[in-house]
Parts: C-alpha cells; structure tokens; sequence
C-alpha cells in the first residue's frame, strides 16, 4: 500500500491550502502574469490520484491527456501518460501536451510548476477531508463542463456518509488508533480523512487530542494513547502477522486483544469521490470478523 499523491504527510495547513484555493485558478510567473483557463477546459493535465478519480467518475476522462504514476484509480487511469510522481514532474513533457488547465491538489506541486505559470493554468483543488471532496467534485466537473453530473455525485456522496452516518452504532467506547508510517510513528489525527470517516462510523479517534491531522508521535506518546484497536496502514510492509511488529508494545490494550489489523486498501487514504468504499474498507479493517 502507499499513501496516495500527494501525502498527507507533505501536505500544507488546511489554513494554506485554503488560500491557495481561492487565490490560484491560475499560477502567476514572476512578472505577474498568468495562464487563464478557458470556460471549459479540454485538455486536461491531472497531478492528483482523487482528482482523476473524479474525472473519469464523471465521464471525462476523454479530456485527461496526462496523471501521475500513482493515478491507478479506476485501472483505466494508469492507461493514460503519466508526467511524474509525488516529488517529481516533468515540466517539459507537461509544455508539450499543451494542456488548457493542470489540476493539482498539493501545495508542492504548485510550486513546482511555477516556471509554467504564464503558459499553462494550473488549478489548485483540495481534497484534504470530506467537505473539500465534495467542494472538489463540483469544482472539477464544472471546469470540464460536467455540471450536472458533478451536482449529482456530490448530492449522492452527501447521501452515503449521511445514511452511514445515521445507520451506525455508538462505538465512542472503542478507541481506534490509524498507523500511516511506522519508524517515525505517523498517525491520523483530529480533521483528517481517516478521523472523519471514524466518526462517521461512530468510532473514536485515540489520537484525538493531537494537534494537526497527520502527526509525528513518539512510542511513549504512541503508548499513552492506548487504543482499543490498531490499524497499520504502514507504507512498504507485507507482514504475514500484523501482531508481529506491535508485540513490542504489549501494553497497548490492542495489542493485549489482539485487535492489531492491516490496512492494504489506500482508499482510506486517499480522499476521493470513493467515500463510501472507504468507509466499508475502514470499518472491515477495525472489525475484521464483522467484516
């Protein structure tokens, strides 16, 4: 598994990407001038894996010249060029596409292709938490001209978490902990992704009292938190037993039970017009046996 591009470990402060939003339909150069994107864009570079999600989930994926690497959702997607990955970007293959809008959902990556800002238009769109996927889906499908299909969606997903929402048992009493790398520890916390699709299935986040969505914890800290249950999501391991790492840590409450489970499925991870499987992947993974 990999967290998908771009990782919530590199992402700014919801505060900047905030910003960013309203700030950046199109990139300035150092001169001030800019790129604008047409009313309804045709060519289409994407650099984020849930925003080409979003596009092909619309029905556009006729306009996507180019993704990313880690582009893989729907397959359909990894057919498409690909223009680099998270820390790299080919700005000369991007020129040459010609695209009419660059989609981008990280901070980095408007910086990066600063040098293109006065011939290409470059569209920040984040999708950090649920509200800015929904806010997303809108803002992707009207700038491909997919307005109605994209107010659909939206008002769809809206349903799903909604029902989910409303369909779930109080499991407050359980606390869970989401392990997004390991060595140093990385874990969900308050406002993330993963801490709103917990509450939506109405468990309790045991990194809740952190300070930012995707903190770096000590094992001490990582001991103080003692949850109920522990999901390892962590990047580059393929464990046949997921206890065998955490033994360590035989304090934890989770670890006593033996509540440790893998997460293998970046949907979790990557916040995405896939809400809903999310969701299910998430709760399979927290209660393996109900699943």
């Amino acid at each position: 598994m990999r967290i998908p591009s771009p990782s919530p470990l590199r992402r700014a402060p919801l505060a900047v990407g905030a910003l960013l939003a309203v700030l950046l339909p199109a990139c300035s150069d150092r001169g001030g001038r800019t790129a604008e994107a047409p009313r309804v864009a045709t060519r289409v570079v994407s650099l984020a894996p849930s925003l080409t999600e979003t596009l092909f989930v619309l029905g556009a994926e006729e306009v996507v010249l180019a993704v990313t690497s880690h582009c893989d959702r729907p397959p359909a997607a990894k057919e498409k060029p690909h223009v680099g990955d998270v820390t790299q970007l080919s700005l000369e293959r991007i020129a040459g596409l010609e695209p009419d809008l660059v989609l981008v959902n990280s901070v980095a990556h408007v910086e990066m292709l600063a040098p293109l800002a006065a011939r290409v238009p470059v569209r920040f769109v984040p999708t950090d938490d649920i509200p800015q996927v929904l806010d997303a889906v809108v803002a992707v499908g009207e700038a491909v001209g997919r307005g109605a299909a994209a107010a659909a969606l939206r008002s769809r997903l809206e349903e799903e978490v909604a029902a989910r929402r409303a369909g779930a048992d109080d499991r407050s009493g359980t606390r869970v902990l989401f392990v997004v790398q390991r060595d140093p520890f990385f874990v969900a916390g308050p406002g993330s992704y993963v801490d709103q699709l917990l509450d939506v299935l109405g468990y309790a986040n045991a990194a809740d009292g952190l300070a930012r969505p995707w903190p770096n914890v000590s094992a001490e800290a990582l001991l103080e938190m003692a949850p109920d249950v522990l999901v390892d999501a962590a990047i580059g391991v393929d464990e046949a037993d997921p206890l065998a790492y955490w033994e360590r840590f035989e304090s934890l409450p989770a670890v006593r039970t033996g509540r440790v489970h893998r997460m293998r499925d970046d949907v979790v991870v990557r916040p995405g017009p896939a809400i809903a499987e999310a969701l299910d992947a998430l709760d399979r993974s927290i209660a393996p046996e109900d699943g």
